[in-house]
């Protein structure tokens, strides 16, 4: 368990650091103040972990109940953070991505003959994938530099259907492609094709979380049980002295223990 929250709490500081010293490196989401609360986050989950984790420890060795209690209740409670956490980067994380390649479509794709490297890249996803644009043949609406090269275009060519055969490189129609004929332009968004193509790795990484998520909660039940038996053995030593009336030797750090369980009842 304690090694788990270390490498747990290790990568999540990583992260952090890494966003908050090289930040461009991350994707610019705007606006702005997200990136920073989700660094700000990432930094105190990981500091908080790695404080569990040695927490821990001393709670163990010391046999302090109290500290072990306190152990298991904050474990429960990150682990429910981290629950939602997974749910919500499942739920919203494809619409923020979706958002912000959108966004780079409009400022940098310059059509089909291109010259920089997004552009090249994203012709070569849309014909190697038989799709267009990000979301659909509408993110070329806005796309400033892509009406500049291709003013009559309402989408570039590669967006349109081509033979299997004998030439696959040959388009159909182009005209019938820019009027929007079904059959003749690949209306499928490249984020939603190549989510097809990904779903399966996205689930297993989905489970890994889960299961690293199911993994660390056997760290309560530990604790629990650790609280139960040195619970126990108080409760042995207290009967032990109430039978014998105080004349067996007891050690000065027993006593004391017995007293302050004494006072908890």
């Amino acid at each position: 368990m304690v090694a788990l929250h270390d490498i747990g709490s290790l990568c999540l500081i990583i992260v952090a650091i890494w966003a908050i010293f090289d930040p461009k490196r991350i994707l610019d989401i705007h606006p702005n103040y997200f990136l920073k609360i989700a660094v700000s986050i990432i930094l105190l989950m990981g500091l908080l972990v790695a404080w569990l984790s040695y927490l821990g420890i001393y709670a163990t060795v010391a046999e302090d109940i109290q500290w072990l209690k306190t152990l298991v209740i904050l474990i429960l409670v990150i682990s429910i953070v981290k629950l939602l956490i997974i749910i919500l980067l499942y739920f919203f994380a494809a619409k923020i991505r979706d958002k912000y390649l959108v966004n780079q479509l409009t400022q940098k794709y310059e059509g089909d003959d291109g010259t920089n490297v997004y552009s090249k890249a994203l012709n070569g996803f849309m014909i190697m994938f038989q799709c267009c644009g990000i979301l659909g043949s509408g993110d070329f609406k806005d796309a400033e530099r892509f009406k500049e090269k291709q003013p009559h275009d309402s989408w570039p060519q590669a967006c349109c259907t081509r033979a299997k055969s004998p030439e696959p490189e040959e388009i159909l129609d182009v005209k019938l492609c820019q009027q929007g004929k079904f059959g003749y332009i690949n209306n499928l968004g490249c984020s939603k094709k190549m989510g097809y193509f990904f779903e399966w790795y996205t689930w297993t990484l989905v489970g890994c979380c889960l299961g690293m998520l199911a993994a660390e909660q056997h760290g309560p039940v530990i604790v629990m049980c650790l609280c139960v038996m040195y619970t126990h053995h108080l409760k042995i030593l207290m009967d032990v002295q109430v039978k014998f009336n105080g004349r067996l030797d007891i050690s000065e750090e027993v006593k004391i223990e017995l007293k302050v369980v004494n006072e908890s009842q």
